[in-house]
């Protein structure tokens, strides 16, 4: 038992992992090349494959400018970063990345796009 909950602790901190480097943009080969391993490390660290050693947490929340806490999702930490697809996150950099007044009429423009693209599908998921 005590291995299985070790394990799912690995692959949950794999996937904060995934999660914030992908919303910082940086690829596993980034990644690596700032910690000076490998990209397959860095697919290893994301599964939960290999264990990251609390050195290397340090250094990878330091590069990914998050506290150590949140990457090891610590009690009070928001997880819901991880679940979020890259594509998505790239908009939100982009997003984020644009001065205030664009922003808001971006973000209300895509709105707008959502709401037309839902009305027009009959069969959308309301769950």
């Amino acid at each position: 038992m005590r291995q299985k909950i070790s394990l799912d602790k690995e692959r949950e901190i794999g996937a904060r992992l995934r999660g914030y480097r992908n919303y910082r943009g940086l690829s596993q080969s980034d990644l690596g090349n700032h910690l000076g391993v490998t990209f397959q490390q860095i697919q290893k660290y994301e599964k939960g494959v290999n264990r990251i050693s609390g050195n290397r947490i340090l250094e990878i929340a330091k590069l990914l400018q998050i506290p150590v806490a949140t990457l090891l999702g610590d009690e009070g930490t928001d997880d819901r970063l991880s679940a979020i697809s890259p594509e998505t996150l790239g908009l939100i950099r982009r997003l984020e990345a644009m001065p205030e007044l664009s922003r808001r009429s971006s973000i209300m423009a895509i709105d707008r796009i959502i709401d037309a693209i839902e009305s027009a599908n009959p069969e959308r998921d309301l769950a």
